[in-house]
């Protein structure tokens, strides 16, 4: 009893010194991390699940009575071999995390245009994808991920070098599948009188010349795909309309399943343990070496294999407790075993897409270049300084940013009630596992002065001058609005709206088109609002935590002839549940970024003497 109140006092400074020195060492995070931009029922833009190479069950369930031998004097180990399959559960638990409470029902999300009389509160803005003021459409969602993973695990029992000492080694080859089911239905009445109203947009509105509608996106899905089909059919070009230069680049949704294969991570394991005769503990020092897929933002919905590129290094504690054996059948016992570690994750390169702060989704909109203005802009008897620039951008083209990400904390703690009889063995136990959010550092810096929200602010206007019987129109020219309060579901008011003028004998500003009368001039932002980097919200992400129950049946061939070798094979599943209140439909907002999934595998392997 003495030693092993030593060893738990040894294990607990042990853990007590790492969680202080990744409290007081770990990169310090945007201040944002202390004051969160979003509120806890707002989307997030990136979903980092549990590494497929992160799996306490499946590093303790089977082999048992392989592992910790009591009375080997030499190298001992067991190898073993894991083929298992996990699916996704609760789609609308994964839609609900990326678009929080701006879901219209629990997987739905609706895009109107800005002229769409009674607009949803919670409509995306259409004209933000290019898509008509009168377009109307609602968008599905049931994302699903699926794994498959062949995990080589070995362990070596280091006796002969040190008593009690063991080294482990596995890691899973994965194949994952992400499936985001996005499935589209346009409004029947706008596809009715599209042919009656061609005009998507008024000249000046995205561009100095009228779009009509056979020049824009034929739906949602087509803008976020980043394609759109041409009149061939054969070929496909990327989405610009109006002045947009440059296509959106990043966060596209992905219409067929989106596949990756490669190594998850390769954990190693150097431990010791204390052994008696009905029980152990044990303590270790873990690293994880990332082999996976590193986060790029291309996709909404991208496939990640392993933990994002972190480097890992921590502690690990295992106990087990035979407090049942058969007095007259060795091999017939009933026991408890534990395992727990806790890690850090380290600072890695990742590109990231960002919303604004305080507008979930935001990455989405439209942003506008501005640069100097040529000095014939005019507010009263003010010059505008700045003018936009014949350039409107997809905001996610300008938040997606290389950072560093890193994660203070993981942990993976697994319980399990074992009974072994003869060559057969059952496992039963539970599983939780946990992780603290991600914090950011190394963020570029965004040039100042030079972005602004575009919301339903024009881009051009002109002037209509009339003198002594004779009329004159000068334009198209740019202007310079802005619209800081517009958000994805909000096309927002002018900012420092102020009737603007012409420097030909400061005639006042109209809109381009001819349905307008001369006489309605426009206001001019003076001076506009631009995005800040403070703007952008590269604040801490949501923390991860699930539960997961799981059984495992294993047979062993005990009484071959040659004892020396004995091999084992064994089959099990499990149920895991991600620990969240994020639920739209019910207006309960406690956000993880866990993934619910069920598992099934088979575990095969030999233990050696």
């Amino acid at each position: 009893m003495k030693q092993i109140f030593k060893n738990s006092i040894l294990t607990s400074i042990l853990f007590l010194s790492l969680f202080t020195f990744l409290q007081t060492c770990t990169n310090t995070c945007d201040p944002c991390c202390k004051n969160p931009c979003l509120d806890r029922c707002d989307g997030s833009p990136f979903l980092l699940p549990r590494s497929q190479g992160q799996n306490a069950v499946r590093d303790i369930v089977g082999w048992q009575e392989f592992l910790y031998k009591l009375d080997r004097e030499s190298t001992n180990g067991s190898f073993a071999i894991t083929m298992e399959y996990n699916k996704s559960m609760r789609t609308e638990r994964i839609t609900e995390f990326y678009f929080g409470s701006q879901l219209a029902t629990c997987n739905t999300i609706l895009i109107q245009g800005s002229g769409v009389q009674t607009r949803h509160p919670k409509a995306w803005i259409a004209d933000y994808f290019g898509l008509p003021k009168d377009f109307k459409s609602q968008v599905r969602f049931d994302p699903e991920i699926d794994n498959f993973m062949v995990d080589i695990h070995l362990y070596i029992g280091l006796d002969d070098w040190f008593k009690g000492g063991y080294f482990r080694v596995h890691s899973p080859l994965t194949h994952t599948r992400w499936k985001l089911h996005m499935t589209e239905c346009i409004n029947p009445t706008f596809l009715q009188k599209a042919s009656a109203n061609p005009i998507a947009f008024e000249p000046g509105y995205m561009g100095p010349e009228v779009i009509t509608k056979d020049k824009t996106p034929l739906a949602f899905s087509q803008v976020m795909l980043g394609q759109a089909l041409t009149s061939n059919l054969a070929n496909i070009d990327p989405i610009t309309f109006g002045d947009m230069q440059n296509p959106m680049c990043f966060g596209k949704f992905p219409v067929c399943p989106l596949n990756k294969t490669m190594l998850a991570d390769i954990h190693m394991t150097l431990g010791w343990n204390h052994v008696k005769n009905c029980y152990h503990i044990g303590t270790s020092i873990q690293a994880v070496f990332p082999t996976g897929t590193r986060p790029n933002a291309c996709y909404f919905f991208e496939p990640i294999i392993g933990n994002g590129k972190h480097y890992e290094l921590g502690l690990g504690i295992s106990g087990s407790w035979i407090f049942w054996q058969s007095d007259i059948h060795e091999n017939r016992y009933l026991g408890l075993w534990a395992e727990a570690t806790c890690k850090h994750l380290f600072k890695t390169c990742q590109r990231r897409s960002f919303d604004f702060c305080g507008k979930p989704n935001s990455r989405y909109m439209l942003i506008q270049e501005f640069g100097q203005a040529d000095g014939n802009l005019m507010g009263n008897t003010k010059t505008a300084t700045y003018q936009y620039k014949s350039n409107l951008i997809p905001a996610i083209n300008l938040t997606s940013l290389i950072v560093k990400s890193d994660i203070k904390l993981q942990a993976d703690i697994v319980f399990k009630l074992g009974y072994v009889k003869d060559n057969w063995s059952f496992d039963i136990g539970y599983n939780f596992w946990a992780r603290t959010g991600e914090c950011f550092s190394c963020v570029p810096k965004i040039e100042e002065n030079k972005y602004t929200l575009k919301g339903d602010a024009w881009l051009y206007g002109e002037v209509f001058v009339s003198s002594e019987g004779e009329s004159e129109t000068f334009g198209p020219f740019a202007l310079s609005n802005s619209n800081n309060n517009a958000s994805i579901n909000y096309v927002g008011t002018l900012d420092n709206p102020t009737p603007g003028f012409y420097d030909i004998e400061s005639v006042g500003i109209r809109p381009l088109s001819q349905i307008f009368n001369p006489l309605n001039q426009l206001n001019i932002s003076l001076p506009p609002i631009f995005i800040k980097q403070e703007d952008i919200n590269t604040c801490k992400s949501p923390s991860a935590i699930t539960h997961k129950l799981f059984m495992h049946f294993n047979y062993a061939w005990h009484d071959r002839y040659n004892e020396r070798w004995v091999p084992f094979i064994g089959f099990g599943g499990s149920i895991e549940l991600d620990h969240t209140h994020n639920n739209t439909c019910k207006c309960k907002c406690k956000k993880r970024a866990g993934v619910s999934q069920w598992g099934a595998w088979i575990k095969g392997g030999i233990s050696f003497d």
